[in-house]
């Protein structure tokens, strides 16, 4: 599963009234919710200071290539 899907998949209600669930889901509802974490991706290209600034102190410590793109996206999340 890449991370648009990912993302999509986490947006996406667990089940509603009707019980709908992403794997059974018609395609305009999960193309749907495609088209939000493609919002969701796109904001995120340009990071903020902040970001960058988190991103940079990961490195400066050697948390390596996934410690910091987590701490650019907890950055993130913390707004």
């Amino acid at each position: 599963m890449d991370m648009r899907e990912k993302m999509a998949r986490a947006m996406f209600p667990d089940k509603n009234c009707f019980g709908v669930t992403w794997d059974n889901a018609p395609i305009w509802l999960c193309k749907r919710y495609l088209g939000m974490a493609d919002v969701a991706l796109s904001a995120m290209e340009e990071p903020t200071e902040a970001m960058v600034g988190a991103g940079t102190r990961a490195y400066d410590e050697g948390d390596g290539e996934y410690g910091i793109y987590r701490a650019m996206i907890r950055k993130a999340k913390e707004g």
